[in-house]
């Protein structure tokens, strides 16, 4: 008699084996459609030089060469892989895998740009941005040059700035994923030419420009056919002059500016030549007012109030390019637009050569920098055409300059993030474990009854 709830128990239990080996078989093919999802492992794409995701790419299409259904390949990336990486991923995407990718990065928008600057003393102008939600680092191959931190807001980070010498590449940096351009070589540089009348502003801007190392022609009009040159000043044109710089009204023609600007050249609009009428057309700002100069301001941190200006009303597709404070408001002080290839400056100060003779101490430098600096946002600077055409040949993508837009458009937009439903070993396992439990208890429930007698 205790044999029977014997037999009972053996049997329940080989049954509910049976039936969680069923169901354990039917969950493990709804988990694996087609036993076609795939993914790379973590050091496969943290591996710059791909080997490793080359590697597991070429076995998942070998293995599913004979398949039915496209094979899908889902990762998910904690940070932008680098060009090698991407670029399997694209020729794996070309070779028939359905590759999708989860974007867990933090780093859209991520990109650099590197340009030489248009100064005698050389140097580069680095442009980064990325998101807000990560602290920005711009560093070259030696050390770290700036960092900026606005996770606190809701507008991307973006930084600018001017480096003397750059080692290797210039890269941004945000989490761990990296943007990265070579440095630019120093710009060809043309001569300037200076049109005004003979006079202390003539004078000074043509030796600040000169120490800063830039070369530069002049014709100095005296009378109507009469003129001091300054160099061997030739006719207008970009394959001798970066810039023309006019300070005083009459001293050119304004249809030779507007050829020269039209070509790419730079034109700077200082003092009374804003109000020369044949140079209308081109100034960016026209004169509304007089600033007089602020007494002393000369030997403050702001000397340039210390000069009389123009008050200026920018033009609607202009851009204003310096403001100066002054009563609580802020005053357009330099004002630039784009005039065909070219761009035109105009600044609102007059006799600036008072802030060199009559500043502080380092009142030369400041001169010198900021005359300069003019020049260098306006100047005519040559494209190394060659590094642009040979990008162009290579590829359409944009390459590690902006990482996350390249692999956007290699691999297409980031999908949500979804489960990996991918059948594991355990499954078969469980089943045969399964499947051993309740021949068992089927055969102990036989063996019970034939002990008993029982059919």
């Amino acid at each position: 008699m205790t044999r029977r709830p014997l037999e009972l128990i053996a049997r329940l239990i080989g049954v509910f084996a049976l039936v969680a080996a069923l169901v354990v078989m039917l969950r493990s093919r709804s988990a694996s459609p087609a036993r076609n999802a795939y993914t790379l492992t973590p050091s496969a794409l943290s591996d710059s030089s791909a080997h490793s995701a080359v590697s597991e790419l070429s076995t998942t299409i070998a293995r599913t060469a004979r398949d039915t259904v496209r094979p899908n390949l889902r990762v998910t990336l904690s940070r932008i892989p680098d060009a090698n990486v991407r670029s399997a991923l694209a020729v794996s995407r070309a070779a028939g895998l359905a590759v999708a990718w989860t974007d867990s990065t933090s780093a859209a928008g991520l990109a650099v740009a590197a340009t030489a600057e248009a100064d005698p003393q050389g140097g580069t102008v680095i442009h980064a941005v990325g998101q807000s939600s990560r602290p920005l680092l711009v560093r070259d191959g030696a050390s770290l040059l700036d960092s900026v931190d606005r996770t606190s807001r809701r507008e991307p980070n973006a930084l600018v700035l001017r480096a003397a010498r750059l080692s290797g590449n210039a890269m941004a940096e945000q989490g761990a994923s990296r943007a990265s351009v070579p440095v630019p070589r120093a710009a060809t540089l043309r001569r300037i030419l200076l049109a005004a009348h003979p006079g202390w502003e003539a004078k000074f801007v043509a030796a600040a420009l000169e120490e800063r190392g830039w070369q530069v022609d002049g014709s100095l009009l005296i009378a109507r056919r009469a003129s001091v040159t300054l160099g061997a000043p030739l006719s207008l044109d970009t394959a001798r002059y970066a810039a023309v710089i006019v300070l005083d009204s009459g001293v050119v023609g304004g249809d030779a500016l507007t050829r020269f600007v039209r070509q790419g050249g730079g034109v700077i609009l200082s003092a009374d030549a804003l109000g020369a009428p044949s140079l209308a057309a081109l100034r960016p700002a026209s004169i509304v007012g007089a600033r007089p100069a602020v007494p002393g301001a000369l030997l403050t941190d702001a000397p340039r109030q210390g000069l009389d200006a123009f008050d200026l009303r920018p033009a609607p597709r202009a851009v204003v390019l310096q403001q100066e404070s002054r009563g609580g408001k802020s005053e357009p002080s330099i004002v630039a637009w784009r005039i065909g290839a070219g761009r035109v400056l105009a600044s609102a100060y007059r006799e600036t050569w008072r802030w060199r003779m009559e500043g502080t101490d380092d009142g030369m430098d400041q001169h010198r920098r900021w005359w300069s600096g003019l020049v260098s946002a306006a100047a005519f600077v040559p494209t190394d055409t060659s590094v642009v055409h040979r990008r162009l040949l290579t590829t359409r993508f944009p390459g590690s300059a902006a990482p996350y837009a390249d692999l956007a458009a290699r691999l297409g937009p980031p999908t949500a993030a979804q489960p990996m439903r991918i059948a594991t070993p355990s499954g078969p396992s469980r089943i045969w474990l399964l499947f051993v439990v309740a021949t068992v208890a089927l055969l102990t429930e036989w063996a019970l009854r034939r002990f008993r007698g029982a059919p």
